[in-house]
């Protein structure tokens, strides 16, 4: 059943959640928390562990609480979105961290293809190895079960590799942070409205690569566009990186970067011309064979994936019967958290969601709890 919160309801909410909440999950919240703003003493630690897959082992990345709890830690496997840092962009350490301190075993593994800014199927495939590999090693997982979190484009697709039939029951809950529900739709606006020069970017870079447009050197230009708009350098750059093309392929990407038309043709015919490219990126097809709690948190004023993406996923879970929780508030935007102020009266409903998606992790059975949005 779906729950409406009023002003006057959110405040009685944040009593429930914060004060009246049990023992052990006001002090996960706080923990949370505390690490997330990096107020308080550093409550985790990092190694790093082998992981054995098809492909040959993988070292990744593992964060513990510095005082376990008692028991065996249950396992988040949190994968990364496409930032030139990888598996280390500082936002998702901060997170990890702060999943760690709550009480969990957090391991962020690179993914190849998604550390090289692109994406498709080869990123499920790998995203999918990987927790099976996490699900099957009884030195992780001694229940065989595994918790996923994922950011912005890589949320679906981790969403799509944990519905697979080898894993759908093995993965407990999920966290998507700014994820896309459609993909069609968000490329669309990454190309025409959207306020992201990054995501941009990336999306016409993609689809020139779909689409056999690139070679090294465009492709050496883009990835130092890319670089140059994360560290805000001046414009004059970007026409410094395009000195280095030739005429024909200069004209080209300078008509992408200045041209929505050109780019909504260049998508519309890469669609059409490889239908098997948005099959792969489709998470609403795999949407009925989901057997595990949904937590979803978007920024409400996301300028890279539009909120409506939220309120669309919510809405596809809610007519299939998915247990999930929706929260969109101002405490981040697009996977950058903002001070505590900006969250107002919704870091409720942040908090309620972590906790949904704390307790799932923690117990599979929570799997067929009440479903709230």
């Amino acid at each position: 059943m779906e729950t409406l919160l009023t002003p006057k309801t959110r405040a009685f909410a944040f009593y429930d959640a914060l004060l009246a909440a049990p023992m052990n999950a006001a002090w996960q919240l706080g923990s949370f928390v505390g690490a997330w703003v990096g107020k308080g003493p550093k409550l985790m630690r990092e190694s790093f562990i082998e992981l054995t897959l098809t492909s040959g082992t993988k070292r990744v990345r593992c964060t513990e609480p510095r005082v376990p709890p008692p028991g065996p830690l249950p396992v988040v496997v949190f994968v990364h979105g496409m930032s030139l840092h990888g598996e280390r962009d500082p936002r998702q350490d901060a997170i990890c961290d702060a999943i760690a301190a709550a009480g969990f075993r957090v391991l962020a593994p690179r993914i190849e293809e998604v550390a090289r800014l692109q994406f498709g199927a080869a990123s499920v495939e790998e995203i999918a190895e990987i927790l099976d590999a996490v699900a099957r090693d009884s030195t992780l997982s001694p229940d065989g079960s595994v918790a996923v979190a994922s950011v912005s484009f890589s949320a679906p697709m981790t969403l799509i590799a944990a519905s697979r039939p080898t894993l759908r029951a093995r993965v407990s809950s999920a966290l998507v942070i700014g994820g896309y529900c459609d993909p069609e739709r968000c490329v669309d606006d990454l190309m025409t409205v959207a306020e992201d020069d990054y995501g941009r970017l990336l999306s016409i870079w993609n689809f020139m690569r779909f689409a056999g447009e690139t070679n090294t050197t465009v492709d050496d230009a883009f990835l130092a566009m890319c670089r140059d708009n994360v560290a805000e350098r001046p414009e004059v750059t970007r026409r410094e990186r395009l000195d280095g093309l030739s005429p024909r392929d200069r004209a080209r990407v300078e008509q992408l970067l200045g041209d929505a038309n050109a780019r909504v043709e260049l998508v519309s015919e890469t669609w059409a011309r490889r239908p098997e490219l948005l099959r792969d990126l489709d998470l609403v097809p795999h949407i009925p064979a989901l057997r595990f709690p949904i937590a979803i948190l978007h920024g409400a004023d996301d300028k890279v994936i539009d909120v409506e993406h939220a309120h669309t996923l919510a809405g596809w879970l809610r007519a299939y019967g998915k247990p999930h929780r929706l929260c969109t508030t101002r405490l981040i935007d697009h996977g950058t958290r903002k001070s505590l102020l900006h969250a107002g009266l919704t870091l409720v409903d942040v908090l309620a969601t972590l906790r949904f998606f704390f307790e799932a992790a923690q117990d599979q059975r929570s799997s067929t709890s009440t479903q709230t949005s």
